[in-house]
């Protein structure tokens, strides 16, 4: 009885040590998206624009893209054609351009919004002279 009482407690405490991460997440995101973008002269606003765009266009089934900031949408058809979804792709670090970036996406099993990133990334640090890792 004893025991089952403790994990009982122990299961409330994880689901409120979860509520908590959560919400402190949800926070350090806000203020990380929050932070005004501040553009390097090595990589102004025009140039990223430019790059999301033309990286968009090579991408299969993308059918529009856009950037607000350092947040990238984009819209793509369904294998089938008769959908289509969205994803987001969140270059905003605290307000600077630096080659991390969060996805949000409709469709988790679609590769589309992370080789979209990843090629933004790669020009961003051939442009800001960045050594990219090697995998």
């Amino acid at each position: 009885m004893i025991a089952q009482v403790l994990m009982g407690a122990g299961a409330v405490a994880l689901a409120a040590y979860g509520i908590v991460a959560g919400v402190r997440s949800s926070k350090e995101t806000a203020k990380r998206r929050g932070t005004p973008v501040e553009w390097d002269p090595r990589f102004p606003q025009d140039a990223f624009l430019e790059v999301v765009n033309k990286t968009a266009q090579k991408l299969p089934r993308v059918y529009a893209s856009g950037a607000d900031g350092l947040i990238v949408t984009i819209h793509v058809k369904s294998n089938s054609g008769l959908t289509s979804w969205e994803a987001e792709v969140d270059f905003c670090d605290y307000g600077r351009l630096t080659g991390k970036y969060w996805i949000i996406s409709e469709n988790s099993q679609s590769p589309i919004p992370q080789a979209l990133a990843d090629t933004i990334v790669a020009e961003v640090h051939a442009r800001l002279g960045v050594q990219t890792p090697v995998a």
